[in-house]
């Protein structure tokens, strides 16, 4: 699989899920998911563009844990006020 393919599954997963959830909470969380994968995948092919040895991977895998981890923390913050 190109790794740009990877990566449109990356994005495009989360974000029907989000849309499509049952839970708006969860579909909130996967949405900001998808939007860190995007932000990821973006920072990734500019790193490889600028270094070929670049780990596409892991960049655009910490950007969806970013996504992911704010909007936990946005649910958290609208249950907790």
């Amino acid at each position: 699989m190109h790794a740009f393919q990877a990566l449109h599954l990356l994005v495009v997963l989360p974000t029907v899920a989000g849309v499509v959830s049952p839970v708006p909470e969860l579909g909130f969380v996967l949405q900001l998911a998808a939007a860190g994968s995007a932000i990821g995948g973006a920072v990734a092919l500019r790193a490889r563009a600028r270094r070929p040895e670049a780990d596409v991977w892991q960049i655009t895998t910490a950007w969806s844990l970013v996504g992911l981890v704010i909007g936990m923390a946005a649910v958290v913050a609208a249950a907790l006020l």
